[in-house]
């Protein structure tokens, strides 16, 4: 009776133990798994950069710059299909982190989060494939928040009037990506690492 009785106080420790023994492993399981994925993820961003930059040790040296970018920034690895698209749109290997580093803080700045960073990499990309900026990407940026039409009026100097008819005014891409991306710095400096400092 003894024996009998110190089992069925041995029982519930027992069950708990075993229960906390497969936490562990789903814990460990879950953890192998997303290993392997992002490994898997590493290797296909690294291979897709490679074509697209034309060798190994650019795609090496792109990723170790975007792994730093997400690690300083509340925004994710995924900000790769950011880069991967600003690529694809025409920009050149050395523009991607300073202007990720701008739409990012803009996006911080605005409280637009991971989304809104992609559209707006989405939206500079379209600026760099029409070769000049055009009324609705003017548009989109203002929907996003950006004060496109006062950073275009203080860096480039433009009225109201040539503002209002912005795609008969055929100002340059890359002068216009200049302008908007001075003007963001300058209205959200350092706000990715602001945000990413916070309690959340």
């Amino acid at each position: 009776e003894g024996v009998t009785a110190s089992f069925g106080r041995l029982a519930p420790q027992a069950l708990a133990a075993a229960g906390a023994i497969m936490s562990v492993e789903k814990a460990l399981s879950a953890g192998k798994a997303a290993f392997i994925d992002y490994n898997a993820e590493l290797e296909q961003t690294r291979v897709a950069f490679t074509s697209m930059l034309g060798s190994a040790s650019q795609a090496d040296s792109m990723i170790a710059g975007l792994q730093k970018f997400a690690a300083e920034t509340p925004f994710e690895m995924p900000g790769v299909r950011s880069a991967q698209q600003l690529l694809a749109f025409g920009y050149d290997a050395e523009e991607i982190i300073p202007t990720l580093t701008a739409l990012g803080n803009a996006a911080s700045g605005l409280g637009r989060g991971q989304d809104g960073f992609n559209h707006l990499a989405f939206v500079f990309g379209q600026i760099r494939t029409t070769g000049q900026l055009m009324g609705q990407d003017v548009m989109q940026l203002a929907q996003l928040g950006v004060p496109v039409k006062d950073i275009l009026a203080k860096n480039l100097g433009l009225t109201k009037d040539e503002l209002a008819n912005i795609g008969e005014v055929g100002i340059d891409a890359d002068v216009a990506i200049k302008a908007l991306i001075d003007g963001m710095n300058e209205r959200f400096p350092e706000m990715m690492k602001k945000q990413s400092e916070t309690f959340e």
